[in-house]
């Protein structure tokens, strides 16, 4: 009797594991920027800036990033194009270029899109910064 209440219960143990594991939900790819700012501070007219936006995917399958959507050709994004693996980091790139635009304080976002479930929320890039004017001289 002992053995068939061990042998029930052991049963019933594996089947629970063996439910619960069919339950587990992949993610998919999931980015992760380390930040989704940058400031330039002050920068001349005139000037191309760059910034570095690294991220990690942090989810279970292949990134593959479809897209970067700026808001104007003074904005030029770089993203890789193979797919990022689970784990892998990498970054994105935006160059802004200050010539032809008004001096000033600026604000740029950038919509990130990629195989990423979804039903998350895609990540949104923004630079900012001041554009003065050129020192005579």
């Amino acid at each position: 009797m002992k053995h068939i209440k061990k042998l029930s219960i052991l049963s019933i143990a594996i089947l629970s594991i063996a439910i619960m594991s069919s339950f587990q939900h992949t993610i998919g790819s999931k980015i992760k920027f380390d930040s989704e700012r940058f400031d330039f501070k002050t920068i001349t007219y005139g000037e191309v800036v760059e910034a570095s936006f690294p991220f990690t995917n942090v989810g279970d399958a292949d990134l593959i990033i479809t897209n970067v959507e700026q808001p104007c050709g003074c904005t030029t994004p770089i993203w890789p194009k193979e797919p990022i693996g689970p784990g892998a980091k990498a970054e994105i790139k935006v160059r802004y270029n200050s010539k032809d635009r008004p001096l000033g304080e600026f604000r740029k976002t950038m919509l990130v899109f990629s195989n990423m479930n979804i039903e998350l929320v895609r990540p949104n890039l923004t630079i900012k910064g001041n554009t003065v004017a050129a020192k005579k001289k």
